[in-house]
């Protein structure tokens, strides 16, 4: 009887092994950190050699500026995905945003704490993060054309208005200054009273007392 021939392992795409080497990379931050994370240490845990990373990466400010761009990519995405699902109701919208934006920080929390506090200040990174941050207020300039005839510049300002106060909120969620509910809240509250002139529970206040009204 013959031995079977030994199983050759499948050699990963270019674009396979990065995704192998960011993954493995966010990792190491979520459980080492940043000063965990270096360029050596990364090939010993994805199980190549040195050379196989420095092709991805030339330097470690590189491979972390690929970090803030995957991380940022991912979430995009999501949200986009969350979005699309309410076309036609923009507070459904922020809704499902605010649920997505806080489950991905519950995922990807410390990593990100780490990655953004090592990166602070790098003009490069700095790039990135702003492009990315760019990205996601055109999604929701994109979302109020759909139910407001405001002029671009004021669509604009209130979508970058979302976008940073969720970072903010988000922030504090991640410090342990904010729960998750209340950082929910607050968003939709600012941001629906923003476009309407009143918070939701305002609102459904008036909602309320509007039918009291018609029974009494």
């Amino acid at each position: 009887m013959t031995a079977a021939a030994p199983r050759q392992r499948r050699r990963l795409t270019a674009a396979d092994r990065r995704r192998q080497l960011l993954h493995t990379a966010a990792q190491i931050l979520d459980t080492q950190g940043s000063d965990g994370l270096s360029l050596p240490r990364l090939a010993l845990a994805a199980g190549v050699t040195k050379p196989v990373v420095y092709e991805h990466f030339r330097t470690r400010a590189a491979l972390f500026a690929a970090l803030v761009e995957e991380f940022s990519a991912e979430l995009f995405a999501r949200l986009s995905s969350a979005v699309a699902q309410h076309p036609d109701d923009i507070a459904r919208a922020v809704r499902a945003a605010n649920q997505v934006y806080l489950d991905y920080i519950a995922e990807r929390g410390r990593g990100l704490q780490n990655l953004f506090a090592s990166v602070a200040g790098d003009p490069a990174i700095e790039a990135v993060r702003l492009a990315s941050r760019r990205h996601h207020i055109d999604l929701w300039v994109h979302e109020l054309d759909r139910i407001s005839s405001r002029p671009l510049a004021e669509k604009r300002a209130i979508a970058a208005m979302f976008v940073g106060s969720m970072e903010l909120l988000g922030g504090r969620v991640m410090a342990g200054l904010l729960s998750r509910e209340a950082a929910a809240q607050l968003q939709e509250d600012v941001v629906l009273r923003f476009l309407h002139g009143e918070s939701p529970r305002q609102r459904r206040g008036r909602v309320v007392r509007r039918r009291s009204r018609a029974t009494a």
